[in-house]
């Protein structure tokens, strides 16, 4: 095979692998404190951003919590991840700024990967399916 030709078909090949790296979906239960964003058709169109969290009774409800926007930082919701259609884990580390940017939508170079529902969602039956907000 000509250099130009292995050349190419090795640029092609690491291609493919990174894009497979990127796009592998996240297996298993997200670190608890992480950033996700959120798709539920009972918050509205878009993604909202928060941070992942369980109750603590066992075995553990998983919820996703969502914050207000700055200066103060309150809870706005919290979504149990049985009403969640799509969560996507964040690229960076498990809340480093969780306290400036739980509700900002994105952060210099934050890349997301797609979190497999199915092992969070099915915990325990009696996880409430409602979202609870602050009065």
């Amino acid at each position: 095979m000509p250099v130009g030709r292995r050349t190419a078909a090795c640029a092609l090949l690491l291609g493919a692998l990174l894009a497979c790296e990127r796009t592998a979906p996240v297996t298993g239960v997200p670190p608890i404190g992480a950033r996700v964003r959120i798709l539920s058709p009972r918050l509205g169109t878009g993604w909202h951003v928060g941070m992942f969290n369980q109750t603590r009774m066992e075995p553990a409800c998983y919820v996703v919590l969502l914050m207000d926007a700055a200066p103060v930082r309150q809870l706005r919701a919290m979504v149990p991840v049985q009403i969640v259609t799509r969560m996507q884990l964040s690229s960076e580390p498990a809340m480093t700024a969780a306290i400036d940017n739980t509700a900002a939508d994105s952060i210099a170079g934050e890349r997301w990967r797609d979190v497999r529902l199915d092992s969070i969602q099915n915990t325990r039956p009696d996880c409430s399916r409602t979202i609870s907000t602050r009065s």
